[in-house]
């Protein structure tokens, strides 16, 4: 019998089921009517299997000695004193009350028809959420339900159905413990669904940032405003313009409303990463690092704070950081959760980022990252290597003219400022034309939108 009890619930002992729910109904019956019985042993049937499941040696003993309904009276009389409204104005209150009744909406003048679809919306919801979860025990709990909304009995269902009457009371209280819950999902929702699934309507939004059309993207961020303030997705696009229009502070507090906008995990890393090139371009790089490194555990697999993780290591010359961020890119790099324009996005970043150009230089580069730029831009690496010979010829042609010429003449030459791009090139620097200047106002590498 122990073992019994303590698996109280759907999937205990159909007998113990039973013994619970007469057991209910005898005491409710000692105080109600039958309709009075009808309304609350759904939810005294819950109470009680609670106080079953939290305390299963008292009930073990109970049933041992024949006194199972002194054992729930406490728990049922307690459902009984509970303070509730004399009746229901209508809305989604009376639509999944206690009596678990329907409500005529061209009988009661006060309804409130919007709370009324709503509660609909939710029923819809709920058979929908059970079946993508296969759990036919709550379908058909809500099955259930939706009778009793049609106004049919306890008795005739369970009749129909050949279950006992307290089984359906206790499947139509589950069936609407979870309807009320996704009311108030539908009543408090989100701004950004869990899944981090961006509204279609600012897709076109998104497109516009990709291709740098910052005046179109301003115009439609207005026209879009009223209806998506609230979106992370749209705050995120809002934060971006404002950072490329020099208006940091604006964007900062941008981002950070729409951190609290959001709770998942895919919107937070894209924002986080976001705020973090913003604070780097502020000038603080120690913060800038806390943002992306969040990112970076937020979503392992994104690419993009890692790049600025690595990124800020070559820059400090920290060889170990740079080592482990390498060694991070490496795993995502042979593995099937980056798709193929992932990976070309980290090659060119990793060729094209000047703030690299320490890293460039080291072993742990030349075993790692130079080796994935040549696989995935095999031209252009050989077209670099034409360059780099071409280059060396030339140094040699001028040390040799140098050697002939004057020592002037060949001062001069270096004066006039290409002696950077020789020595960049010397250097192992993977672009074939000079590199822009370091001080730059968007930091390179960093991947936006």
């Amino acid at each position: 019998m122990s073992a019994g009890v303590e698996a109280w619930g759907e999937g205990a002992d159909p007998e113990l089921n039973r013994l619970l729910g007469s057991a209910v109904e005898a005491i409710l019956s000692e105080t109600l009517s039958p309709d009075g019985v009808a309304e609350f042993s759904g939810e005294a049937f819950l109470a009680c299997e609670r106080a079953a499941r939290e305390r299963p040696s008292e009930l073990a003993a109970a049933l041992a000695a024949d006194e199972l309904e002194a054992f729930l009276r406490p728990h049922v009389r307690a459902c009984l004193t509970r303070e509730r409204p004399e009746r229901f104005n209508g809305g989604w209150g009376a639509f999944v009350g206690p009596d678990a009744r329907a409500i005529e909406s061209d009988a009661v003048d006060n309804t409130d028809v919007d709370a009324l679809e709503t509660s609909r919306r939710a029923i819809t919801k709920a058979f929908a959420i059970a079946r993508s979860e296969g759990n036919e025990t709550m379908e058909r709990n809500l099955a259930w339900y939706r009778e009793r909304l049609a106004h049919r009995t306890y008795v005739s269902i369970a009749r129909a159905e050949r279950k006992p009457a307290a089984t359906v009371r206790t499947g139509v209280a589950r069936a609407k413990k979870l309807v009320l819950q996704i009311v108030h999902e539908l009543q408090q929702a989100q701004p950004a669904p869990l899944s981090g699934d961006a509204p279609q309507a600012l897709e076109p939004l998104r497109a516009l940032w990709e291709a740098q059309d910052t005046e179109r993207l301003t115009v439609e961020l207005e026209r879009t405003r009223a209806a998506y303030a609230d979106d992370p997705h749209w705050l995120n696009l809002a934060g971006l313009l404002a950072a490329d229009r020099g208006r940091g502070h604006e964007a900062r507090a941008i981002y950070e409303r729409a951190l609290v906008a959001t709770d998942a995990p895919s919107v937070r890393c894209r924002l986080l990463n976001n705020l973090g090139n913003l604070t780097d371009e502020l000038g603080n790089a120690a913060e800038a690092k806390q943002y992306w490194l969040r990112a970076h555990q937020l979503v392992p697999a994104a690419p993009a704070p890692l790049l600025n993780l690595l990124a800020a290591a070559s820059v400090e010359k920290s060889y170990a950081s740079a080592q482990h961020h390498i060694a991070k890119l490496a795993e995502l790099m042979s593995s099937s959760r980056l798709s193929d324009a992932e990976r070309s996005y980290v090659c060119r970043r990793l060729r094209e980022n000047p703030r690299l150009r320490w890293l460039r230089q080291t072993e742990a580069w030349r075993l790692g990252p130079a080796r994935w730029i040549r696989r995935r831009f095999p031209r252009a690496s050989q077209v670099r290597t034409a360059g780099a010979v071409a280059a060396l010829l030339g140094a040699l042609l001028l040390g040799l003219f140098a050697a002939l010429g004057s020592g002037d003449a060949a001062g001069a030459w270096f004066a006039e400022g290409d002696r950077p791009a020789v020595l960049l090139v010397g250097g192992g620097d993977s672009m074939g034309k000079p590199l822009p200047a370091p001080t730059s106002r968007r930091p390179s590498g960093k991947r936006r939108g």
